[in-house]
Order: C-alpha cells, then structure tokens, then sequence
C-alpha cells in the first residue's frame, strides 16, 4: 500500500486556518491520486528523524504561511528525500501572480477548491429548488423558504421565487402580449410603457428595448429555476401560459437570425453538394 507523509508548516495559523489548509490539502492529493496519507499540523522539529525507520512512499509538504513561497531552506534543513521516494510541495494559499514575479496579496479562503466547493454547494442548492439570483425577476418577488427540522442547519437563508404585485404580473403579460400577439417590438412596448408612465424594473431609469427583451427571455415567469445553463421547469409557480413563452422565444430568434446567417449557410450547403 502506498504510504503518504503530508506534513502542513503554518506557524501562528489559527484553529480555523488549520482546517481551512487540511481541506485544501486533501483537495490537492485527492487530485494526484495519493493514498495511504498520514497528515500532520506544524510538527515539532525536528520531526523527520523520528520517522526515519518508516519507509514512505512520498512525504508532501503543504506550505501554508502567507510569504511567499520560499520553502527551499525547509527542504535544505529537513531533507525529506532521505526518507521517502518522492516529494511534493503544494502552495496552499494558491497565490497569482499579475506580471509574473510580484505575487497577489494571497488568501487562504481563495484558490480553485473554494472555488469548485461554491460551485458544487450551489449547484446542489439550485436542484433543491432555491433560487440563488440576487434579484427578483420583474413582477416576482424572493421569499425565504422554511426549512424543515430535519435538515441540516444552514449559515444564511434561501430563496424561493412567488409571484409579486398583481399591477406588475399584469404589465408582464401585456408586454407578452403585444410581442406575440400583436407583433409590436421591443421598442414600440418600452415606448408605450414610458408613456403610461409605467415603473422600469429594478434601478433602471426607463424602459428600453433590452429591459423589455429581458423579460421576454426570463424563464422565470413559467416557473423555471435556471442556474449556469441550467433549467428545471415546474420549480416556482408560473405567471405567464407556456406556449405564449416559447412562442416569444421563437420569435427573438428569428429576430436575429440575419441575412449573414442566410448567406453562411448557402455557402455551406454550396460546398457540400460540390463534394
């Protein structure tokens, strides 16, 4: 069985900083595949003799103090080869360098794990139904959900979308309307909005045609959650009819579909009967 020393030098680092360099320790030797791993936290010195009639297989070292990287003197000093077959050096405040040679101001709650443990954490939120938006669609309002005793206790509440004021859910089925119904554009319903002196969503100053064409792509408003190109439908209550919505969508994509879209595919099938 392979054996692995992962040792963490981070002198003066707290309680939570010490957990905080574990997990992205084990990120990193999970990424490489190594098993067998004996982890130790600021280990006395020297700690190394101790172990010399141990053969380990690789001996890792997890820098976590906030200078930079200068662990050539550790190895100088401890010589960790003398022990093991291989040794690996992980930086774990995972610093970017801007120009190539002057580090960032490193973090230790930054880095690619953080990273792809948000992304999963939110991932997983968005397929329990919560919307992870920081705004409310036009005509939709966020409501903290309840969470059962049963679950697990959570930092910060979450979201679920309900429908808003019925002035506004009114406003967005007109503006559904006159697109699909009546064939009016964009700029026509900003412009007569305006008119009526009807409220823009948000901290807009007026209606346009951009805002308006929001709405129109927003699954929201047939009770979709979307999240990272993701969409599950049937997740919040609906305020706009579905074929009415996918109608619109048809029709925004004819909008833009222009005469260089026509003229590359005629080339393209031109080739193809060529060949």
């Amino acid at each position: 069985m392979r054996k692995t020393l992962a040792i963490i030098h981070a002198p003066g680092a707290t309680e939570n900083q010490e957990r905080m360099l574990v997990q992205k320790l084990r990120y990193h030797l999970d990424l490489h595949g190594l098993t067998g791993v004996t982890i130790r936290i600021k280990p006395k010195m020297p700690f190394l003799e101790d172990d010399s009639s141990k053969c380990w297989n690789t001996v890792v070292l997890g820098w976590g103090l906030p200078s930079g990287p200068t662990w050539d003197k550790w190895v100088c000093e401890h010589n960790p080869a003398r022990i093991a077959q291989e040794f690996l050096v992980f930086d774990l405040f995972e610093r970017r360098r801007d120009d190539g040679q002057i580090p960032c101001e490193p973090r230790i709650n930054a880095g690619s794990y953080w990273s792809r443990r948000v992304k999963h954490k939110n991932f997983q939120l968005f397929l329990d139904g919560y919307y992870l938006r920081p705004f409310a669609p036009y005509g939709m309002r966020c409501v903290a959900k309840k969470e059962s005793r049963e679950s697990p206790s959570r930092l910060r509440s979450h979201n679920v979308l309900v429908p808003g004021n019925q002035e506004d859910i009114e406003i967005v089925r007109l503006i559904f309307d006159l697109f699909v119904n009546h064939d009016s554009k964009r700029t026509k319903i900003a412009n007569l909005l305006s008119v009526q002196s009807v409220k823009p969503p948000g901290k807009n100053a007026r209606w346009n045609a951009g805002v308006v064409k929001a709405i129109l792509e927003n699954p929201a408003y047939i009770g979709a959650n979307e999240y990272r190109g993701s969409i599950r439908f049937n997740v919040f209550p609906s305020i706009i009819n579905k074929s009415i919505f996918f109608e619109a969508q048809a029709k925004i994509a004819h909008e833009s579909f222009t005469w260089k879209d026509v003229r590359a595919m005629n080339r393209k099938y031109a080739l193809s009967s060529q060949l």
